[in-house]
């Protein structure tokens, strides 16, 4: 298996609460944020990589590209984001998999991180103008199992805002901070 290294958003304690709040209805669930990756990059089991607080990734680099990684996480430049998250959808996933997640609107400063890191990476999945970005929930191969948990999320669903004002560099999986 290869590594990545990883730059994701840090959410202050009282989002991670506010994220977990939400979450609280599915206690008879066990959650995975791991996605089903493609080789080379599988993970032996997912549920004990999903060390990583809930996040969104904002870009990612290879192993060989460690030191490229650590170069361009020194320079970004961020203040503190706010998101207001505003429903909880599915998406198609890797492996015949699906991805439940918060979704959210793109704000102006969320989009100037975004187009910062993009330019220095060049990462073409984190093209700010066609990568939206999510928060995880779960990810699985049963559409039915999202379908429901989704329901049991939305019955008292009200929006929430949730902010931050720092990145990590992780090595993944299982995760292990770099920065």
């Amino acid at each position: 298996m290869k590594k990545r290294y990883t730059c994701i958003t840090l959410f202050d304690a009282e989002s991670l609460n506010k994220i977990c709040n939400a979450l609280s209805k599915l206690k008879d669930y066990n959650l995975c944020k791991v996605p089903y990756l493609k080789e080379p990059y599988t993970v032996d089991n997912r549920k004990e990589a999903d060390t990583l607080p809930y996040h969104f990734t904002l870009s990612y680099w290879d192993e060989a590209n460690k030191e490229e990684a650590i170069e361009v996480f020194n320079k970004i430049d961020i203040e503190k984001i706010d998101l207001l998250i505003e429903d909880v959808k599915i998406k198609q996933g890797n492996d015949n998999s699906f991805n439940m997640y918060f979704s959210f609107n793109v704000t102006d400063k969320l989009k100037q991180i975004q187009t910062q890191i993009y330019t220095k990476t060049k990462n073409e999945k984190f093209n700010p103008d066609t990568y939206l970005p999510h928060i995880s929930i779960h990810s699985d191969k049963d559409y039915n199992k999202l379908v429901k948990m989704r329901d049991i999320i939305m019955q008292d669903f009200k929006p929430f805002i949730v902010s931050f004002d720092k990145v990590g560099l992780f090595e993944i999986y299982p995760a292990k901070k770099v920065l």
